[in-house]
C-alpha cells in the first residue's frame, strides 16, 4: 500500500508552488463556466454533501480543461447569516471574526481534497468590496420602482429579534409556530418592510424556464411557485350594504354550486368586522400564531361565520360569509367562493360548518342544477357563464399569480446595510456613495423591541446633511441578497483583485464572454427560492443592459444526498454523520473522491458504506502496483490492448459527456483488468489512462505520470484522441444463454445467421454438454446473443 499522506502532501505543495490551478483569461479557447452553489462557512466545516458536489464539478472542470476549454471554476462563501449573529450574541464578539476563521478552515479542507479552484477568484459576501455591488443592484431596483417600503404581515420572532421567511418557520408538537433555528415562538404582526417586486417579472420568469436545461421536476417546482392562473374575478354584492366581495376563480362554471364565501384572515372586511365582533377578533389572534404556509392538518379548515350574507350573481340567492384559515393570504383577492362538491378544501370546511353541498357537474363533465346552462359540457359552460356575468358587469377575465413580492428586510445585524436614508418626512433617498459599511456594535443582543440592532448605534444611524437630519435604514438585507449575483462577482475579479465595477466596460466584456454559466451544481433544496431570486435579479440586470444573456444558469444538476450507513439522512442527533476530513488521513483524498463518484448516479441519494471506501482504496493500490511493475512499457502492444484502450477512451468520453461519472470509473476498472492480463502498455496509452484517472484521483495520477518520466503536470494534459478505425471490426462476439443463464461467448463474422451460430456452439467441445437435451425454443438477436431454451425431462 502506497503512503497516500506523503504523496498527496507532495503534490499539493508542488501545485501551489507552480500555481497549477491559476486561471488565465485565455481568449483563444472556447469558454466553459462551471459553478458550485457556494457554501455557508459554518464552524462544522465541510460535510460529505459538500465534498460530493464539489468533486462532481471538479471532475467535469478537469475534463473540459483536457478537452481544450478555458474553464472558470471558482469558489466563494455565502458568509452573512444568522449563525454568525448568534455566535456574536453569545460571545459578544464581532461575527466577522468567527466567519473569517471558518472560511480559513474551509479553504484548508477544500485544498486538501485537491479541487482545482483558483483562490484569487474567491469571494465572500461579507466583503465590503463585494457587497457594495449588492447595494448597487438594490439601488437600481429602487430607482426602477421595484423596491418599496410596505406595511405587511410578517413572521416575527422576538427571541431572534427578526422577521423570518415562511420557510424559516416550523410548527411544533403543540401546533404553535416556532423558528427553525432555536424553536423560539413566532407570531404574526404588521411591520414596515422593504419589498422587492418580483411579481413584475412573474411572466418573464415563467417563460424563461423553457430555455433552460434543468430537470423537469425543478422547472415544475418553479412553475408551481409562480402559480399562474387564468380565470375570472366575480363580484358578489353584500346583502343590505353597498360593499362588495370580489373573488377569483378558474372554474366559474361551478358558480351555481356556491354555498358560501370564505375570506382570508387579512381581508379588509374581516378586519373591519373584528373591531366589533370579539369572536372574530379572537379567531384572528389565534391564527396569528401560525404561518401562512404551514398549519396543523386538524386545524386547517377552521373558520367563523361573519354574520353577513352575499348575493350569488348567477342565482341571486343569499349565501353566508366566513373567515377561514385555509384561504391563502395574498393570492387572488383574499377570498374564494365555496363550492364544496367540487373542491376538497371547500368540502372539508362545509362539512365542518354543516353547510349545503350541491353537485353541479356530473360524471360526464356536464352541468346540472345550473339553470339554463344545465346539460352543457364544462368547458362550454365556463365560456357562456363568464360571458353572462361580464354582460351583467359582475365579472372580468384576469390572470393572477401565487408568487408574492419578496420581503427583503431582516431585523438583524449581520447582513448588508441598505443604501437608504429617510428624511424628516420619512421619505427614502438612495445613498450613491458605496459601500455603506456595517459599523461595530457594543451589543448584538435583541432588546425585545422591533428595532434592529443597528438602531442602537445612533451615531451611525443619524446623518446630518446641511440643515436636515436623515435616518439610515437600520434593517439589513436577507442572506439571499449576496447569493443572487455571486456568479458575476467571480468574473469581476478576473485581472482585478478589487472587482471591476459592475457597470464598467471591463465587467460587461467579461459577462459577455463567460455568461451564461454552462453548468451549475447544487442541492435540490435551493430549487425554488435561491434560483428564482437569482433569475429575477439577472433578468432585471438584462433589462438594464448590464448582462447580455436572459438567464444566468444554462444547465443545472442537483446532486443527491449522501445518506448515513443506516440509509437515513445524516444528522448529529441520529449519530450517523460521517466527517470527511479524517478520511483523508485514513484513506486519502483520491480514494474518497473516487468512492463518492462511484457510489451511483450523481442525482441519486446513496447510502454510505465503509466497505465501499475500503474497496476504492484497494483499487488505487492495484493501479499503483501495476505502474510499478517491471517492463510494462512497450514500444508496441498487442491488438487486444490497442482495442481495449480505444474502447476505454471512447466509452469514458461518452459517459463524461452525460455526467455518468460512476460509469467512467467502471471503464477504468475494466481497462485495468485488461492491463493486468496483457501486462503491456505504451507510454502514450499510459498517459491517456492517467489523464482520465486524473479527473477523479489527481494526486496518484500525477505521481504515476512523474514515475514514468513524463512531463508534469498530468492535470494539464490534453485528451488523447480515440482511434475509431481500431473499433471498426467485421467481427462480433455473440453470447450463448441457456435457459436464461449466461454460458459464454464466441467470435463470429458480423451478420452471421442463426443456424451457423447454433451449430458452432453445439459442436464446440466447451459447450457440447449443454445441448444433451432437446431444444424447446431458440431466440436469436443478430450480432448479440442466442438464447436457447431446453425441454425439461
Amino acid at each position: 500500500m502506497y503512503n497516500h499522506n506523503l504523496l498527496e502532501e507532495k503534490w499539493l505543495q508542488l501545485w501551489k508552488t507552480k500555481q497549477v490551478n491559476r486561471f488565465f483569461d485565455d481568449k483563444t479557447k472556447p469558454k466553459y463556466y462551471i459553478l458550485d452553489m457556494f457554501p455557508y462557512p459554518s464552524a462544522a466545516g465541510l460535510h460529505l454533501g459538500h465534498v460530493r458536489a464539489y468533486t462532481i464539478t471538479d471532475v467535469l472542470s478537469r475534463y473540459h480543461k483536457a478537452k481544450g476549454f478555458n474553464v472558470i471554476h471558482p469558489i466563494g462563501f455565502d458568509a452573512f447569516g444568522l449563525p454568525a449573529e448568534q455566535y456574536a450574541i453569545a460571545s459578544n464578539k464581532h461575527p466577522g471574526d468567527w466567519t473569517d476563521k471558518n472560511i480559513t478552515n474551509f479553504i484548508e479542507q477544500l485544498t486538501a481534497f485537491g479541487f482545482d479552484y483558483d483562490y484569487q477568484l474567491s469571494l465572500k459576501t461579507t466583503d465590503p468590496r463585494y457587497y457594495q455591488y449588492t447595494q448597487w443592484i438594490f439601488g437600481q431596483l429602487f430607482e426602477a420602482g421595484l423596491a418599496e417600503v410596505k406595511e405587511i404581515d410578517v413572521n416575527w420572532c422576538a427571541e431572534l429579534g427578526t422577521v423570518l421567511a415562511n420557510e424559516e418557520v416550523l410548527i411544533d408538537s403543540n401546533g404553535n409556530a416556532v423558528s427553525e433555528r432555536g424553536e423560539f415562538p413566532v407570531t404574526k404582526r404588521k411591520m414596515k418592510q422593504w419589498v422587492l417586486k418580483i411579481t413584475a417579472f412573474a411572466e418573464s420568469l415563467l417563460n424563461g424556464l423553457a430555455e433552460l436545461d434543468w430537470h423537469q421536476s425543478i422547472k415544475e417546482m418553479q412553475t408551481n411557485w409562480i402559480g399562474k392562473s387564468e380565470g375570472v374575478e366575480v363580484t358578489f354584492d353584500i346583502e343590505n350594504s353597498k360593499e362588495t366581495i370580489t373573488i377569483f376563480t378558474t372554474k366559474v362554471q361551478t358558480i351555481f354550486g356556491v354555498t358560501f364565501l370564505a375570506l382570508s384572515t387579512s381581508h379588509p372586511l374581516v378586519k373591519e368586522v373584528a373591531k366589533t365582533n370579539p369572536k372574530i377578533a379572537q379567531f384572528l389572534q389565534k391564527q396569528a400564531q401560525k404561518t401562512t404556509t404551514v398549519k396543523q392538518p386538524e386545524t386547517l379548515h377552521d373558520g367563523v361565520d361573519l354574520k353577513l350574507k352575499a348575493i350569488n350573481p348567477a342565482t341571486n340567492t343569499a349565501i353566508p360569509l366566513y373567515v377561514a384559515n385555509y384561504v391563502v393570504e395574498g393570492y387572488g383577492t383574499d377570498a374564494v367562493m365555496g363550492v364544496p362538491a367540487h373542491n376538497e378544501n371547500d368540502n372539508f370546511f362545509a362539512r365542518k360548518q354543516k353547510l349545503p353541498i350541491i353537485t353541479v357537474i356530473d360524471k360526464q363533465e356536464r352541468l346540472q342544477h345550473s339553470g339554463q346552462f344545465s346539460g352543457l359540457n364544462s368547458q362550454t359552460a365556463n365560456t357562456q357563464i363568464t360571458q353572462m356575468l361580464v354582460e351583467r358587469q359582475k365579472a372580468k377575465k384576469t390572470t393572477v399569480y401565487k408568487l408574492r413580492d419578496w420581503i427583503f428586510s431582516r431585523q438583524r445585524y449581520w447582513g448588508e446595510p441598505f443604501p437608504i436614508l429617510f428624511d424628516e418626512n420619512n421619505q427614502p433617498h438612495l445613498v450613491k456613495e458605496l459601500p455603506v459599511t456595517l459599523p461595530a456594535l457594543a451589543n448584538y443582543q435583541p432588546d425585545g423591541s422591533t428595532n434592529p440592532p443597528l438602531w442602537r448605534n445612533q451615531e451611525w444611524a443619524k446623518v446630518k446633511q446641511g440643515n436636515q437630519t436623515f435616518t439610515r435604514e437600520t434593517s439589513t438585507m436577507p442572506q439571499w441578497a449576496g447569493s443572487c449575483w455571486y456568479y458575476l462577482g467571480y468574473l469581476m475579479l478576473i485581472n482585478n483583485e478589487n472587482f471591476w465595477p459592475i457597470d464598467s466596460k471591463e465587467a460587461k466584456d467579461l459577462f459577455e464572454r463567460y455568461l451564461p454559466v454552462d453548468l451549475y451544481v447544487g442541492g435540490a433544496e435551493h430549487a425554488v427560492l435561491h434560483l428564482l431570486y437569482a433569475r429575477f435579479w439577472h433578468q432585471f440586470l438584462y433589462q438594464k443592459g448590464i448582462v447580455t444573456t436572459k438567464e444566468p444558469f444554462k444547465k443545472l444538476i442537483n446532486q443527491g444526498m449522501v445518506l448515513g450507513p443506516d440509509g437515513k439522512k445524516m444528522s448529529k442527533s441520529k449519530g450517523n454523520t460521517i466527517n470527511p476530513t479524517p478520511l483523508i488521513d485514513s484513506h486519502g483524498a483520491d480514494a474518497l473522491r473516487l468512492y463518492l463518484m462511484f457510489m451511483g448516479p450523481i442525482s441519486a441519494a446513496l447510502t454510505w458504506l465503509d466497505d465501499g471506501l475500503n474497496g476504492m482504496r484497494r483499487w488505487l493500490d492495484r493501479v499503483h502496483n501495476f505502474f510499478h511493475k517491471e517492463n510494462i512499457i512497450k514500444e508496441t502492444v498487442d491488438q487486444e490492448t490497442v482495442y481495449g484502450y480505444n474502447l476505454f477512451l471512447k466509452r469514458s468520453y461518452e459517459h463524461l459527456e452525460k455526467q455518468e461519472l460512476n460509469l467512467v470509473i467502471s471503464q477504468m476498472m475494466i481497462f485495468l483488468n485488461l492491463l493486468y492480463k496483457t501486462k503491456q502498455l505504451t507510454l502514450a496509452y499510459a498517459k491517456g489512462f492517467l489523464t482520465v484517472l486524473s479527473f477523479f484521483a489527481p494526486y496518484l495520477a500525477e505521481e504515476l505520470n512523474a514515475k514514468l518520466g513524463m512531463e508534469p503536470f498530468i492535470v494539464h494534459a490534453q485528451l488523447p484522441n480515440v482511434d475509431n478505425s481500431v473499433l471498426e471490426t467485421d467481427k462480433v462476439k455473440i453470447i450463448l444463454s441457456v435457459n436464461g443463464r449466461f454460458k459464454g461467448t464466441k467470435e463470429f463474422a458480423k451478420g452471421v445467421d442463426e443456424q451457423t451460430v447454433l451449430k458452432a456452439f453445439k459442436t464446440d467441445p466447451e459447450f457440447q454438454a449443454l445441448f444433451d437435451q432437446p431444444l424447446a425454443r431458440v431466440v436469436f438477436v443478430p450480432n448479440r446473443i442466442i438464447n436457447v431454451l431446453l425441454k425439461s425431462e
